[in-house]
């Protein structure tokens, strides 16, 4: 078991994540929200479509 007064070590993912430009941690952000409640079914309407509205949103 960690000794929780250990501090945590990050992920690779995590550590890319947080050394990316703010705009992207944004986008990435918006995206799981609009991508988890809709993350166990099989068919996801749209979901590309809404992905793409999305980015489109940040970088305009």
């Amino acid at each position: 078991m960690p000794d929780p007064s250990e501090p945590q070590k990050l992920t690779r993912s995590q550590e890319r994540f947080l050394e990316a430009p703010q705009l992207v941690q944004e986008i990435v952000r918006d995206c799981i929200k609009e991508e988890r409640p809709l993350m166990h079914m099989k068919h996801r309407p749209e979901i590309h479509q809404k992905l793409t509205a999305i980015v489109k949103r940040h970088i305009s």
